[in-house]
């Protein structure tokens, strides 16, 4: 009987043991991950992609997206968990396209404006997950207006809409313009680089026409939408 007692506490020890054993791991893992110091992050790359573009003109102007495209390079520095900035220059062409489906004629109407620019968003951003990460970044953009080209098929005379008529020949009078931005995207990261897809709406606080009380448009704002993809490279991590 003795004997069967000391095996039963001999065997209640060893397993006290084993739990033991377990328990001290289990701690001391959780721990060790629990105070991960975390790691700056600094990288650049490439980005590209497609821009859709209108200017809310008040008189309006019936308009659809003009397409174009925007490229450049991103510079992000992700501070802390979570949080960060970056910066991105680029060239990007916006602009507007005239809609003149509402107008019954023999001449097939076209207008368009490209205006090709500079930019320089600065933008904070938050990221949610660590291999796959969902972002928003948002934050200020300026611009400066390096060139533009006129599309019309039709003579000043024939134009169907007074209120857009006004545009036609007239150059660009106020070029720099300046508003603010807002994406949502996801980011893929892999071994050594990272793959960012983002969605992004530029609304523009300025105006590309004189808005004096003396001038036709009160208002002309740029209203973008950028779909991009981009490629980072790691600086330091």
């Amino acid at each position: 009987m003795k004997q069967t007692i000391h095996f039963l506490s001999d065997l209640l020890s060893t397993g006290n043991k084993i739990f033991l054993v377990f328990f001290l791991c289990g701690y001391f893992c959780t721990q060790a991950k629990s105070q991960e110091v975390f790691q700056p992050e600094l990288s650049i790359g490439p980005f590209a992609g497609v821009a859709l573009s209108q200017v809310s003109f008040n008189p309006t102007i019936k308009q659809q997206y003009l397409t174009a495209y925007t490229v450049g390079g991103k510079l992000r520095f992700v501070s802390e968990k979570n949080l960060g900035f970056l910066i991105e220059p680029n060239y990007s062409v916006y602009g507007w396209r005239e809609n003149f489906e509402e107008y019954e004629s023999d001449i097939a109407y076209e207008y368009s404006r490209k205006l090709h620019y500079i930019e320089l968003p600065f933008m904070t951003h938050v990221y949610f997950g660590n291999r796959q990460r969902i972002f928003i970044n948002a934050g200020p953009v300026a611009r400066f207006l390096i060139g533009e080209n006129e599309n019309i098929n039709f003579s000043l005379a024939d134009a169907p809409n007074p209120n857009s008529s006004e545009t036609y020949g007239k150059s660009i009078e106020q070029r720099f313009d300046y508003g603010i931005a807002a994406g949502l995207g996801m980011e893929i990261k892999t071994k050594k680089n990272s793959f960012l897809l983002e969605g992004r709406y530029y609304y523009g606080l300025g105006d590309v026409f004189n808005n004096r009380k003396k001038d036709f448009y009160p208002k002309s704002a740029n209203q973008n939408i950028t779909i991009t993809l981009t490629y980072l490279m790691p600086w330091f991590r």
